[in-house]
Order: C-alpha cells, then sequence, then structure tokens
C-alpha cells in the first residue's frame, strides 16, 4: 500500500505505507516534508526561479550541496544524472558528520526536470552501516517516486 499525495505545489508522489506529512515544513515557504519510514526526511521545493531545464536543475543542486559543504561541514560523497521516466534530475551527495546526540546522515540534493516544471528535492537519512553508503538505490525511489506536474495555466 502507497500513500498518494497529490500537492498544491505542483507534483504527485506515491511514497510508501506509514509516511508522515509533517504539518510545518522547517524548509521554509513553498516546501513539504514527509517522513518516510527509516527515518528519511524530504523536503521538496516549488521554486519558480530556477529555469526548468538541466542547467537549472543542476545549478539549484550544486547550490544546495554548497550549503551543506560550507555551513554545516559535509563531505562530497558523489554526484551524477538521475533520470528516468521523462524526468532529468541531477543528483548531489553529501554526508553529515555526526554530531553530539545523532548519528552522521547522508544528504542529496536534486533538481528534477518534467512536464516543463522544476522541483527540488532534498532527503536526509541516518547512516546506520558505512558500507551500505550511499545509497543510491533508495534516493532513486524516492526520485521515482515524484512526478512533477505540467506548470498551472
Amino acid at each position: 500500500m502507497t500513500v498518494n499525495i497529490d500537492s498544491p505545489l505542483g507534483f504527485r508522489a506515491e511514497f510508501p505505507e506509514h509516511t508522515l506529512t509533517l504539518d510545518e515544513s522547517t524548509g521554509g515557504p513553498l516546501t513539504e516534508q514527509y517522513g518516510l519510514p527509516g527515518n528519511v526526511l524530504v523536503t521538496l521545493y516549488q521554486d519558480r526561479n530556477v529555469p526548468a531545464d538541466v542547467a537549472g536543475a543542476n545549478l539549484w543542486a550544486h547550490r544546495q550541496g554548497d550549503y551543506y559543504l560550507n555551513e554545516m561541514n559535509a563531505s562530497q560523497l558523489t554526484e551524477g544524472a538521475l533520470n528516468g521516466d521523462g524526468k532529468e534530475a541531477y543528483v548531489v551527495m553529501l554526508k553529515l558528520p555526526a554530531g553530539d546526540e545523532e548519528a552522521p546522515r547522508i544528504v542529496s540534493c536534486v533538481g528534477m526536470v518534467q512536464n516543463g516544471s522544476f522541483l527540488g528535492l532534498v532527503t536526509v537519512w541516518p547512516v546506520f552501516d558505512e558500507s551500505v553508503e550511499p545509497r543510491t538505490e533508495l534516493l532513486r525511489e524516492i526520485v521515482g517516486s515524484v512526478t512533477v506536474l505540467p506548470p498551472a495555466s
């Protein structure tokens, strides 16, 4: 069973059963947040200032990644295209160091273009087993579960 989301931010998503919709997004205006099983936080961003093309998606992913690199002391793990199902996406994956009471975390910043629209996506999940990180297949599943809708007329 899945949780179906039809968002006013211009996307549809089919997330796994037991996904929680957070009442208030800490991502700021024009964002929505969801808690997926496995302690995965997904934040979706509507940003009308980003061109709806591959270059815009790439730039957005890098700008978000730069925030984590420069402000949160993250280290970059990998980056690259994550395309499929008529969607062009670019990802920058990073690792946040462990905090006083927190395990290290993986952050993925993804710019997506589909149906002539842009949508940003950031995922955060804790590192439980260093040997399986970064879990690019988990990210691929999350990105694949989101459909960016055409711009509203």
